[in-house]
């Protein structure tokens, strides 16, 4: 919220090695003072020049971003990640702060963002955080509210919540 050039992804993808490439380009630098093991988020600091678009693009089409919202049970979202790409599917379990939706993810989805589309744009619900090997066909994401308040805490803002459902 403080900084456009500041996002966020899961905090399981970091290494330890600060600089991060997305299709074999530089795009910035992980910030390991922004971190939580909990939650499974880390935020990365763009280069400058690095778009920080508020878009989810997927294969066919960019929807803008709208504001985010709580993840239910029931509701159909969308997970986009560098792997798989797109996949859609039901929350099935919000617990803690984690919720299950009934979509694929593979190895190299962890950080993609998990969404409700509407006409208007795409409202983010969640971060892609593991797709568990007990359960295939299920991926496990960190609830954007979980985020929300990570957030507020550190950089003392607050963040805006949509009542559209």
């Amino acid at each position: 919220p403080k900084w456009p050039k500041i996002v966020y992804t899961a905090g399981h993808c970091y290494q330890g090695n600060l600089e991060v490439t997305s299709g074999g380009r530089h795009v910035g630098k992980y910030r390991p003072d922004i971190y939580d093991s909990v939650l499974d988020i880390i935020a990365i600091h763009l280069y400058q020049g690095v778009s920080s678009t508020e878009m989810v693009c997927g294969a066919a089409r960019c929807l803008r971003l709208l504001e985010p919202i709580p993840a239910v049970v029931g509701d159909y979202v969308c997970k986009y990640g560098s792997t798989s790409k797109k996949s859609c599917g039901e929350i099935t379990e919000v617990w803690g702060k984690r919720f299950a939706v009934d979509a694929y993810a593979g190895p190299g989805d962890s950080g993609g963002p998990v969404f409700l589309e509407t006409n208007q744009g795409a409202h983010l619900v969640g971060i892609v955080e593991a797709a568990p090997k007990r359960a295939p066909g299920t991926l496990w994401a960190t609830p954007i509210t979980a985020l929300a308040g990570f957030l507020t805490k550190k950089w003392g803002t607050d963040w805006p919540w949509s009542t559209v459902r």
